[in-house]
């Protein structure tokens, strides 16, 4: 069944990602920041940096990340033609106690090392 154009509409606006929100301990991903991290990226390293409460999220090809932070990786899962991607973090979010709410979250991509810099906490 096809619906019809308004709600077709609607569903179209929900399912469109700008930029990186979390969602039932996933983040949420737009296609254009994962084409940034790197071409096909199906792996990331990510790490919490606890004092300035913001999780740091590159490709795993990226050697001297696991160097420099205590990394952990995790498979990165395609939502929808487009490109948008999931990744699931709800260990950290319980190891570091983060709240849960379903949000937008603030970024800031650092092109010198291709690295997704996500505040977590307001």
């Amino acid at each position: 069944m096809i619906p019809p154009k308004h709600i077709a509409n609607q569903l179209k606006k929900k399912s469109e990602v700008k930029g990186i929100s979390l969602e039932s301990g996933h983040l949420v991903v737009s296609s254009e920041l994962m084409a940034r991290l790197g071409e096909k990226v199906e792996t990331v390293f990510a790490a919490y940096v606890a004092d300035k409460q913001h999780l740091l999220i590159t490709d795993v090809r990226n050697a001297f990340f696991p160097k420099l932070h205590e990394a952990t990786q995790h498979m990165v899962k395609l939502r929808n033609a487009r490109g948008d991607a999931s990744i699931a973090i709800q260990e950290l979010i319980i190891d570091q106690d983060i709240p849960r709410d379903q949000k937008e979250l603030a970024y800031e991509f650092l092109p010198q090392h291709s690295i997704l810099k996500i505040q977590l906490r307001p």
